[in-house]
């Protein structure tokens, strides 16, 4: 490991039993609080809307674990990347697959968002709605596939700040969201009476109070720097 690998990333320097805790609180912490998310719509769609809209939840969570399987696979392949380039010394390395992986997150969640609001009626049919859930199902997921690129940028980018050192600043950062997403919950259901959108668009506001405190770290980055040649050189090469 290089010199300067060592001297800013805590990887090459704490002892075990500092990382373990460091490292490991956080990631569980994200893990609880993304569960939170789908808990917190289900009670305040319980109290304003009723089984129906419950039932519409579950309809339209597999859509959103299939985004979230999507952008954890090229999540945890950057952070695995730029750990191993970290260690060999290699910043430019570490920095083009940050790079590319911002880049590529983001398109995957643009296709799969297309995809889910040209097929939504037949996916909701797919995930079991009824004739009674269905309309219920579409106005929530209609909504919560408007934020499949954020989720897909945010997991990828929360990883790789967890590689870089910064676990906390990423679990706070969910932390902030699941509290804006509980009080937009109780204002939009039950307050505004929403419904299923207001708790759709609760849900799509936290996610993108998460992206925009995921995005004010990139120029806090120790060991890799996110910069506009990367992209540019990675759009002219798939170009020709």
């Amino acid at each position: 490991m290089s010199e300067a690998v060592i001297t800013t990333n805590p990887l090459g320097t704490r002892p075990l039993k500092w990382l373990i805790p460091h490292y490991a609180i956080p990631a569980t912490v994200a893990l609880v609080v993304n569960a939170l998310y789908n808990i917190v719509d289900q009670i305040f769609i319980g109290q304003s809307v009723g089984y129906l809209g419950n039932a519409a939840t579950n309809i339209i969570n597999p859509l959103m674990i299939i985004m979230l399987v999507v952008a954890s696979l090229w999540g945890d392949g950057c952070a695995s990347y730029t750990s191993l380039q970290q260690g060999k010394g290699n910043r430019e390395n570490a920095s083009t697959g940050v790079c590319n992986t911002f880049a590529v997150s983001f398109i995957m969640g643009l296709i799969v968002m297309a995809i889910s609001l040209i097929f939504m009626k037949p996916l909701c049919w797919l995930f079991g709605a009824s004739e009674n859930s269905l309309s219920y199902a579409m106005a929530y997921g209609y909504i919560i596939a408007v934020g499949f690129p954020l989720m897909a940028i945010l997991t990828p980018l929360t990883a790789c700040i967890r590689v870089d050192g910064g676990a906390t600043y990423g679990m706070i950062g969910l932390l902030v969201a699941c509290c804006s997403n509980i009080i937009l919950d109780a204002l939009f259901c039950l307050g505004f009476g929403w419904g299923v959108q207001g708790a759709a668009v609760a849900t799509l506001i936290g996610q993108l109070i998460n992206v925009i405190w995921v995005l004010v770290y990139i120029p806090r980055f120790k060991n890799v720097s996110i910069r506009k040649n990367t992209f540019i050189q990675m759009y002219l090469l798939l170009k020709a």
